[in-house]
């Protein structure tokens, strides 16, 4: 709430650009360093899976997170409020999507839209309309985009080289067990 008779200012010459951090809990879990200078506005709500308090939804690009919304009490309710993203990134590309809750990955959308510069995505009326699934092998549609030869864990984080402990991973776009 901004009331216009106070004295609240900002002194916009300070910063010469904007940019968008990556700030949430969750991509700082997903190891997110980077910023970018272009963000795209999303108003969605989800379809196919049932929501928990306390739950994020998380858009990747690239097969890294770019934009995290918290889900709150009967946020899959469709006469509730959608939810809100600013997802980052400087280049057209896929968007998918994944419910995450207490740290794990429990549903995934297949391809959703392509990340335009300062675009936006639904309005608060009319929000797309984005449907999870929770099939298991659902995790390769957050895969496009990795680098070949690259390790990954199944949430997105870059690895030096093969891991050495037991788990599941990301290699050339495929799942691989590491026992």
């Amino acid at each position: 709430y901004y009331d216009m008779a106070s004295n609240f200012r900002e002194d916009w010459t300070a910063a010469t650009s904007r940019i968008a951090p990556r700030r949430s809990a969750a991509l700082s879990r997903a190891g997110a360093t980077t910023t970018w200078r272009n963000t795209m506005s999303l108003s969605a709500r989800v379809e196919g899976f049932d929501l928990e308090e306390g739950d994020l939804m998380v858009a990747y690009a690239g097969g890294e997170p770019r934009g995290t919304a918290t889900v709150y009490s009967g946020a899959d309710d469709e006469s509730a409020e959608p939810l809100y993203m600013s997802i980052g990134g400087d280049k057209q590309e896929s968007v998918r999507f994944a419910i995450e809750r207490d740290g794990e990955i429990v549903a995934v959308s297949g391809y959703v839209f392509s990340f335009h510069a300062n675009d936006v995505v639904g309005t608060p009326d009319e929000p797309l309309a984005i449907t999870f699934t929770t099939d298991p092998t659902g995790i390769r549609l957050l895969t496009d985009g990795y680098e070949p030869g690259q390790w990954y864990t199944v949430n997105g984080i870059k690895l030096p080289g093969r891991p050495k402990t037991k788990g599941v991973y990301i290699y050339n776009n495929q799942k691989v067990v590491i026992k």
